[in-house]
């Protein structure tokens, strides 16, 4: 078995790859997803897309239980407006610092729309352990700088 270590935007994703004798990776084993690890994101920088509203989130139910996404997909959020990840079947999740160190509220939501778990952080990142199910990471910039986040999710 190796490890192999791929950088998808700005997140990094390790991947456990089935060996044969000889050292190959054999093609017949499927990869298996064993660690996510969230990075922030870069600062905002003029120029950059801001969302005025909320933006549209990615669509659907993810199956995988592993992986990260950026929040939004593309671009910042202004102040006051708010950010959703797709949702997800997973039973932790963590995310970055806001990308411009400035607050925000955030939500671990479930699919009816309720809140499983939020908070208020004055910059920093998180994460959380909840039963699994399937939920989706909500934020609301309350800084006066547009912010991204990088957030990641798993089944441990």
């Amino acid at each position: 078995m190796r490890i192999t270590a791929v950088i998808l935007g700005g997140v990094a994703l390790a991947a456990l790859l089935s060996t044969n004798a000889a050292g190959r990776a054999d093609g017949a084993m499927s990869r298996q997803l064993v660690k996510a690890t969230v990075s922030p994101v870069r600062p905002y920088r003029p120029g950059d897309k801001v969302w005025l509203t909320t933006p549209p989130a990615a669509s659907g139910v993810g199956t995988l239980a592993n992986g990260c996404e950026r929040v939004p997909l593309t671009g910042y959020i202004g102040t006051n407006v708010y950010a959703d990840s797709s949702a997800q079947y997973a039973n932790y999740w963590q995310w970055s610092d806001s990308s411009s160190a400035q607050p925000f509220y955030w939500y671990l939501k479930r699919t009816n729309n309720t809140n499983a778990v939020s908070g208020y952080s004055t910059g920093g990142g998180g994460s959380r352990t909840l039963a699994a199910n399937v939920y989706y990471f909500k934020v609301q910039n309350k800084g006066s700088s547009p912010q991204a986040w990088n957030v990641c999710y798993e089944v441990r």
